[in-house]
């Protein structure tokens, strides 16, 4: 007869997942650098304390695909640009790799506890949107342009993780009367996303489970769907919220050109790199190739984003990881339904840029030994790489967490190749420094040429900010208002270079202002043909402050 104490500790660990559960979809789902390493911290700490002596980890496809992606992320800390950047993707991948080992170590009805909370964690974060709609300071964290973000303030991402917990639901086989309930607030939630791709998606996968399992008779269906659409009205002249976007399916879109255009970009960088340009290096990078005007941190597509991160053998892998789970039997049809939506979806979007989405992927692999190896590895990775996991992430997390709140100086005190918080600080330093290292860190941001050129300016080093300016054109990408500021800081140069005499120096600044137009009509020659297909199409003018006063400038002679 076994004891209380370890029916105790049983319990203890469901509570304890549960919680974990909660952390990974509350928490911005998992996008921000800093909760990636709490997720590391978490996760090792769990696998220390629970799982020391008994951990498990499948030998199956998954596992070698996680192993891969892992080695792609390392290898970017030789390769990439910016390599402080690189190192975070590392910490990030890592994350990942610590949740997977947790999850191949749980027993499977530990697993099914897990899954089955996903709907009602789900089904809260939605009531607790709709009631933060009503706290106007609260207001803007949950939507974004009418549209319903949840806690992971990304309306598509949200969309599809109701529709994953719409999935688990569904395939729950103890059903009870209060799940119409929890899929009417979780299709109402898919609605008010706004999402289109999930919205086509929704349809077709709640269509096939229902007609595919039969739990649903029509009448049943019919009121389901009375409701939801009473609902969605009462959202729509009540509260404001804009549901029409829905109805405007487009194979000529925007927004869909627009995701063209960064692949069509991006590929030939991803061809160019076989082993990638290190995490956040599309984003830096972007200006330099973009052929439209747009500013995006991913390329909107998860395959293409780890090759563009990791390399060639980090976007094979997740392909592999995908196909080989997807097609084997001995996963579950929901986990299969459920990976499929997954990876369709991130074809045209960046899901799996937030760790909860990641975790439900890995969540979705099945866990056993691949047919032929007949084992598991035990033991691994052990209390030492358990405990030196929690302690790096837990560094990470306070360094880079830092930032998110603000404090940036104290984040780089903390981990000086933080690029991003030093990005942040190097605007309000006069001195140039902060750009200065940049420049030695990244080299890509434009941002950075301007701010040390103003730095050697307010020191009287005219040369100095002129080399720098020199290096802004070719990544200013198609933001007219980087130009406007290159001729500004380009005319104090000039004013300086006249002062002290230097006739020659002032020419060479004066035939570079008056050559930006010219700069502009090339650049705008360059777009491709998506990016007049997009709402942002190129359209480079300088504003009229700065054509008139290289207008002035044409017919001046410093001879």
């Amino acid at each position: 007869m076994k004891s209380k104490k370890h029916f105790k500790q049983k319990n203890n660990k469901i509570y304890i997942i549960i919680a974990i559960e909660l952390i990974l979809f509350c928490m911005w789902g998992g996008f921000y650098d800093f909760v990636y390493a709490l997720y590391g911290v978490v996760f090792s700490i769990i696998l220390l304390v629970y799982f020391r002596k008994k951990t498990e980890i499948s030998v199956n496809i998954t596992t070698v695909g996680m192993i891969l992606m892992t080695l792609g992320y390392l290898g970017t800390l030789i390769t990439a640009e910016d390599k402080g950047m690189a190192v975070v993707g590392v910490v990030r991948i890592s994350g990942l790799f610590v949740f997977w080992v947790l999850w191949c170590s749980l027993d499977s009805n530990y697993k099914e506890t897990v899954w089955k909370c996903i709907p009602d964690t789900a089904v809260l974060m939605n009531l607790a949107a709709l009631v933060m709609y009503f706290i106007p300071g609260m207001r803007d964290y949950f939507y974004r342009a009418d549209r319903l973000g949840g806690f992971f303030q990304y309306s598509n991402t949200y969309a599809l993780f109701l529709l994953v917990s719409v999935i688990v639901l569904m395939f729950d086989e103890q059903r009870k009367k209060s799940d119409d309930v929890k899929l009417v607030i979780l299709i109402s939630g898919i609605v008010f996303c706004g999402s289109r791709s999930v919205m086509v998606l929704s349809v077709i996968v709640i269509a096939g489970i229902m007609i595919g399992r039969k739990v649903f008779d029509l009448k049943h269906v019919m009121v389901i769907i009375g409701v939801i659409v009473l609902i969605c009205l009462g959202m729509q002249f009540v509260l404001g919220l804009d549901i029409s976007r829905l109805l405007k399916l487009s194979m000529n879109s925007s927004t869909l050109n627009r995701r063209f255009l960064y692949w069509q970009d991006a590929f030939s960088v991803f061809l160019k790199n076989p082993l990638g340009i290190g995490y956040m290096g599309y984003y830096y990078l972007q200006p330099q190739f973009q052929t439209g005007n747009y500013v995006t941190m991913f390329v909107h597509n998860d395959i293409l984003q780890f090759g563009l991160d990791a390399g060639w053998l980090a976007a094979g892998a997740l392909i592999a990881v995908f196909i080989g789970q997807i097609m084997n039997k001995h996963n579950g049809q929901r986990n299969r339904i459920i990976l499929v939506v997954l990876a369709l979806h991130s074809l045209f979007d960046f899901d799996l840029q937030f760790a909860s989405m990641g975790c439900l992927m890995l969540m979705a692999m099945d866990t056993h030994v691949s047919v032929g190896t007949g084992r598991k590895w035990k033991n691994v990775p052990g209390a030492l790489i358990f405990g030196v996991t929690a302690v790096i992430s837990g560094y990470f997390a306070l360094a880079l967490g830092m930032s998110y709140f603000g404090e940036n100086r104290m984040s780089l005190v903390l981990y000086p190749g933080y690029t991003t918080a030093r990005t942040m600080i190097m605007t309000e330093d006069e001195s140039g420094e902060q750009a200065e290292r940049v420049i030695r860190d990244n080299g890509m941001l434009a941002d950075a040429y301007k701010y040390a050129a103003v730095g050697h300016l307010n020191r009287g080093e005219y040369l100095e900010a002129y080399d720098d300016l020199k290096e802004m054109p070719g990544r200013n990408g198609y933001d007219a208002e980087k130009y406007d500021e290159y001729v500004y800081v380009l005319s104090k140069v000039l004013d300086q270079a006249v002062r002290s005499g230097d006739m020659q120096a002032a020419e060479a600044v004066l035939n570079d202002i008056r050559e930006v137009p010219e700069i502009l009509t090339e650049k705008e020659a360059a777009a491709s043909d998506l990016a007049y297909k997009i709402n942002d199409a190129p359209t480079l003018e300088l504003s009229s402050q700065i054509q008139s006063y290289i207008e002035r400038l044409q017919g001046i002679s410093l001879y």
